[in-house]
């Protein structure tokens, strides 16, 4: 939203880059994190569709640009371009307040310790509550967690956290050479999709 509202305003190039940037990486923790957290908040029975959703979305979104683009381009030079840039600060602010409404991710409070908390989500989001404990064991199980534990909240081992900063250490410090590889053709290929403009 800030992103659209700077480049709409843009008293000059640089404000115009800066809110180009900051769109920039709002999009882009929006596409990587939406399918991740409906995949994981949903049930078994709609994971794929909702999890898809996030896809149908940018096309539907492309399509509305391009028709709001026409009439905006039919207005005066200096206000049509900013209308067609800053036009995107409002279906950012609905985002934005669906946001609130979302739960919280049932895995993160789980690693929080906050196991009551993700038991509740579990029961809202599954299909049924044989669904939801068993999600909730797996998760358990993940996070080191016993699963016949009943308490509401859970302390957290502190060797798992220094774990996890050794999985980051060895993805980005010393990667095995597979890891490397991996590594360098994710980033390689996102990098020239962006840099040839494939993706514009």
């Amino acid at each position: 939203m800030l992103g659209s509202i700077l480049m709409g305003y843009a008293p000059n190039y640089g404000v115009l880059i800066a809110g180009r940037c900051t769109a920039g990486v709002g999009v882009g923790f929006a596409l990587m994190i939406a399918p991740v957290y409906a995949a994981e908040i949903s049930s078994a029975n709609t994971r794929g569709f909702l999890s898809s959703l996030p896809e149908i979305g940018i096309s539907v979104g492309i399509l509305l640009g391009y028709i709001s683009n026409n009439l905006f381009a039919k207005l005066s030079l200096e206000l049509g371009w900013r209308m067609m840039l800053g036009i995107a600060a409002v279906p950012s602010l609905f985002l934005a307040i669906g946001i609130l409404k979302m739960p919280e991710s049932p895995r993160w409070l789980i690693m929080q310790g906050k196991v009551g908390e993700a038991k509740k989500i579990l029961y809202k989001v599954c299909d049924d509550s044989e669904e939801a404990e068993q999600r909730l064991r797996d998760i358990k199980r993940a996070a080191g967690i016993d699963e016949n534990c009943t308490a509401d909240v859970v302390e957290i081992q502190k060797s798992r956290t220094e774990g996890e900063a050794g999985v980051w250490r060895e993805l980005l410090i010393r990667p095995t050479p597979t890891v490397r590889r991996m590594l360098i053709a994710g980033v390689g290929i996102h990098f020239f999709e962006h840099a040839t403009g494939m993706e514009a």
